[in-house]
């Protein structure tokens, strides 16, 4: 696996890369995770399908609307009280968080991590949904056969006025 990060035309290009060295197919799946300062009232924005609600584990267990947590697509706060931990899938590749814009093309979820009281919030472009290798359905890993790689790329910029 590489990682390779640049700056280029104001922007923070990251790029992870993974190749399958072996001889036998193996699963990947794939994952950025920036965090970005909380401040009071920061709307989080982005389109997506649906969202997948957590059993008592933490672990992805039904699909529900993609604003059970919020109108994240008008501009939404993620609640300060209460743990928000959960997958939005038929994510549309880009976000935006206080005036910052996250963009990735090779990404199928993002994954939404702001715990109460602290000063942060993570927003995560995946290939995968979590619990991804006990998955059988359309979220489960990707597969890389002998010598194949896969990528996901990620691009934050501060947002145009």
């Amino acid at each position: 696996a590489t990682q390779s990060f640049v700056l280029e035309d104001g922007a923070l290009h990251v790029t992870l890369e993974a190749t399958n060295r072996s001889d036998r197919a193996m699963p990947c799946a794939l994952g950025q995770h920036p965090y970005f300062v909380r401040e009071p009232g920061g709307r989080l924005q982005f389109a997506a399908e649906g969202v997948w609600i957590n059993n008592a584990g933490m672990m992805p267990e039904h699909p529900a609307p993609a604003d059970h947590f919020g109108h994240f697509a008008q501009g939404a706060v993620p609640r300060a009280d209460t743990l928000t931990d959960n997958c939005w899938f038929g994510w549309n590749g880009t976000a935006a968080w206080q005036g910052v814009e996250l963009r990735s093309d090779d990404a199928r979820f993002v994954h939404v991590f702001a715990p109460p009281g602290e000063d942060f919030v993570c927003i995560e472009p995946t290939s995968q949904m979590p619990d991804t290798f006990n998955r059988r359905d359309n979220a489960g890993p990707a597969v890389l056969e002998p010598g194949q790689s896969t990528g996901l790329g990620m691009v934050i910029r501060a947002a145009s006025n």
